[in-house]
């Protein structure tokens, strides 16, 4: 209902611009479909099939393949992940980074170490994975977490059911939120370049409003590095 208000807003003439901030692909047609005479930029995700709008991204697959690749440095061998919500760009291309570097170093990629119950990058699905760790008998000793808030939540439902971490099982996560620093032990994520993000993101937008008057003014497709930010969540094995 949000994005077909917006849409309309778009449509009415209202703005003269629009910058997406979100990791959600817009559903609503009214809200893909806007006209191209109005400026739209789009932050940390694409709309799949639409060559109209500038995008501003991470590049999340190789940043989650430089996490896993992080751990087995450590001298992890069996590893889990947590995507985020099944069929999100974001968790697609984050679990494709796990599978790559497990793939690149020899190892598996075991389903059974894939637990795919969350339904969001938030706390509520890393407590869901966390019953997925206590049920397998051939535990794994580090986990990647798709998103911080999913490490975090994961985390507290281990500590509660008397796990250690990072003397059990270490855990990495993903964005750099700001609870992540503040958290007991400190977690280990990938820390995403949000100022530079919205920096080009914004300039490409004015760009586009003050040339739009001219045509149809040039897209831009941006994808950034993330930078591995190494904490107390991990140890090292051996």
């Amino acid at each position: 209902s949000r994005e077909t208000h917006y849409a309309r807003v778009i449509r009415a003439g209202q703005v003269d611009g629009v910058l997406v901030v979100t990791g959600n692909v817009p559903r609503d047609e009214e809200f893909v479909s806007v006209p191209d005479t109005v400026p739209m930029s789009l932050m940390f995700s694409e709309i799949p099939g639409t060559e109209q709008f500038s995008v501003f991204d991470d590049d999340n697959r190789g940043a989650s393949t430089e996490a896993v690749r992080y751990l087995i440095a450590q001298g992890h061998r069996r590893i889990a992940h947590i995507p985020g919500a099944e069929g999100g760009l974001e968790a697609n291309e984050r679990l494709g980074g796990y599978c790559d570097a497990l793939r690149e170093a020899g190892l598996p990629v075991d389903e059974a170490l894939i637990w795919r119950g969350a339904s969001n990058f938030d706390f509520a699905s890393g407590d869901r994975a966390a019953r997925d760790f206590f049920a397998l008998a051939d535990k794994p000793t580090a986990v990647f977490a798709a998103a911080d808030e999913i490490a975090l939540g994961f985390m507290r439902a281990l500590k509660n059911g008397g796990v250690s971490i990072p003397g059990d099982v270490s855990v990495i996560g993903f964005d750099d939120t700001e609870y992540a620093v503040h958290y007991d032990p400190a977690l280990t994520t990938m820390r995403q370049p949000r100022t530079e993000m919205g920096r080009l993101a914004a300039a490409d937008l004015l760009r586009r409003m003050a040339s739009a008057r001219d045509g149809s003014p040039s897209t831009s497709k941006v994808r950034l590095p993330c930078e591995l930010v190494v904490r107390e969540s991990v140890r090292r094995m051996g």
